[in-house]
């Protein structure tokens, strides 16, 4: 992913201090140079154009009413603004079914934990390691083992019934 030259945030850092139209014209710039990278996360997740172009239009808004959150010594722009997209378009998705997913057996309740928390809270992995006291690296790690276990199909009974008589019972 193209990164965002660090004049960009800059220009994040210093929004409060702008005068009305110097706001405007670098809040477009943002846009300029953020709106391809958050339209992709966008719509790779909602899968709908007018979805994918809402989420971008909430992220800006944030963006610009937020941007004193943004610290540039944990992330890059890009990574701050994707990962603000990525949230927006889980909360835009369809909550029923993640929730369903998040109560997947196939999940430990460490990785029901941080994946709530990463997907629903919108904590990133330091936020939530710092939380649980314990490693960046270590959150990541729950986090990829319980997508993969939810990527995984869905275990199936393959135990054959037994007969009253104790033989398998097969079928005719």
């Amino acid at each position: 992913m193209p990164e965002v030259p660090v004049a960009y945030a800059a220009i994040v850092a210093s929004l409060d201090q702008l005068d009305s139209p110097d706001r405007r014209a670098a809040v477009a710039a943002l846009y300029e140079a953020l709106s391809g990278p958050l339209y992709g996360v966008a719509l790779g997740m909602s899968a709908c154009p007018e979805k994918a172009q809402a989420i971008c239009l909430q992220v800006f808004r944030y963006l610009c009413r937020n941007h004193g959150e943004y610290d540039p010594n944990r992330e890059s722009l890009v990574q701050w603004a994707t990962q603000l997209a990525h949230r927006f378009a889980v909360l835009a998705g369809d909550e029923h079914r993640t929730g369903d997913l998040l109560r997947s057996e196939r999940l430990s309740d460490e990785q029901r934990r941080d994946l709530a928390q990463a997907y629903f809270g919108g904590l990133t992995y330091y936020e939530i390691a710092r939380h649980r006291g314990t490693e960046p690296q270590r959150v990541a790690e729950t986090l990829s083992a319980g997508l993969r276990s939810l990527s995984r199909p869905a275990p199936t009974d393959r135990s054959t019934p037994i007969h009253p008589g104790g033989g398998a019972e097969h079928p005719v």
